[in-house]
């Protein structure tokens, strides 16, 4: 029972398609299935490991730093692909992405007639503000845009079944012209991981990473790039005044200069703190140490550090654009701000501030609505897709298939 899953980014790159893939793969084989990985090599040189029960194939690939950092383009990789494929005879094949290694993976597989599904990560304003040449222009930023999905849909309309982790993901395919049948699956979140325990080190954890334990903290994780549009939550964080708040901001990426640059602002006294990379076994500490999360960005699909956040019981300040409307209720677990507004989202944080009981009701809706992307679920609706597509397939948790939302037709 062998499930081959491609991929552009896998363990070690930090980013949602990366965990999100991790978590999956890692589950299925802690289920019982045969798992295997096929991924550009982050050393560049082919070779086969095995990661928590998961075989990991490794493809050549070239790095493009100094232009990207964590990008690696796979070179001369169809023979590798077809050869992973001949060991394997997976029974599906799941890609996360349209790019060159998973365009191998679909065409050898339908040579072959094996089932073929894929989940989309995708959105052009992940990648548009990298060409600022084109996209600083309006009918530059829509030509970019059709075109890029363009690129997804020759791949993606090849598929068996295509998987969006929100109804919102979803909708966006086929605006965006998928004809290819659609389904809605979370993300998922682990709650075995990520939950409201009391941390009983919560001052030690904040100053670990440079954070105040005597203010209001707020807490963005995920990505330091452009198109998380960080610059909003730093002018937010200035236009604070005398509020004992403090926002810290966890993660790497390529926009660290530049907000180093930006916090020299003796206006901004120390009220935003770059915290770097969090490792895994700190992360559920801080997330339970803070007082709310935030998500600025305009382009998320559902937004798995906001899942974790809800998980371990924080009030959420997000964007009301992408898909975070879905995982956001305004007055329920959190608040939406207006995109790239600072003023907004200085609003909603001063409505939290000094507000306990009003923060502990938010706290209860988060972890109420966090249970229903419980990762075993995500797991379980995998399994029954997988199911559908090949009914050789057995299910390998001791649960029946979650019903899931389909939004196209088999």
């Amino acid at each position: 029972m062998s499930i081959l899953i491609v991929t552009q980014t896998y363990h070690p790159t930090a980013n949602g398609q990366g965990a999100f893939t991790v978590h999956l793969a890692e589950g299925l084989a802690l289920a019982g299935f045969e798992v295997h990985v096929l991924a550009p090599s982050a050393k560049g040189r082919a070779a086969q490991v095995w990661r928590n029960g998961v075989r990991l194939h490794e493809v050549t690939s070239l790095s493009l730093k100094p232009l990207a950092d964590n990008v690696h383009v796979p070179f001369l990789s169809s023979r590798q692909v077809e050869a992973v494929i001949e060991e394997v005879q997976p029974q599906i094949v799941h890609i996360q992405d349209h790019y060159p290694l998973c365009r191998h993976a679909v065409d050898l597989a339908r040579k072959r007639d094996l089932p073929i599904l894929g989940t989309n990560h995708f959105l052009p304003g992940n990648i548009l503000p990298y060409i600022p040449l084109l996209s600083s222009f309006e009918t530059g930023r829509r030509f970019l845009s059709a075109y890029m999905w363009k690129m997804v849909m020759v791949v993606y309309n090849r598929l068996d079944l295509v998987v969006a982790p929100t109804h919102s993901a979803a909708e966006i395919l086929r605006q965006n012209g998928l004809d290819a049948p659609l389904q809605a699956i979370s993300n998922g979140v682990q709650l075995n991981r990520f939950k409201p325990c009391p941390s009983n080190h919560r001052e030690e954890i904040l100053r670990r990473y440079g954070l105040d334990p005597e203010r209001d903290i707020f807490l963005y994780v995920g990505r330091v790039d452009r198109d998380k549009d960080l610059d909003t939550l730093v002018e937010a964080a200035g236009l604070l005044g005398s509020v004992p708040v403090q926002v810290g901001i966890a993660g790497r990426g390529n926009c660290e200069a530049h907000l180093e640059k930006r916090l020299q602002d003796s206006a901004l006294d120390g009220r935003v703190v770059l915290c770097g990379f969090i490792p895994n076994r700190d992360l559920p500490d801080l997330y339970r140490s803070v007082d709310a999360f935030v998500m600025p960005s305009l382009v998320e699909l559902q937004s798995i550090a906001s899942l974790e956040a809800m998980a371990s019981g924080l009030p959420v300040l997000a964007a009301c654009a992408g898909a975070l409307p879905e995982i956001v209720r305004p007055g329920k677990n959190g608040y939406l701000f207006a995109p790239h507004d600072a003023q907004s989202l200085a609003s909603k944080m001063r409505e939290l501030v000094g507000h306990p009981e009003q923060r502990k009701a938010l706290r209860q809706e988060s972890l109420k609505m966090a249970r229903l992307h419980d990762f075993q679920n995500t797991l379980m609706a995998y399994q029954g897709v997988y199911r559908k597509l090949n009914p050789s397939i057995e299910l390998h948790v001791g649960k029946e298939t979650l019903e899931t939302d389909c939004l196209g037709c088999w």
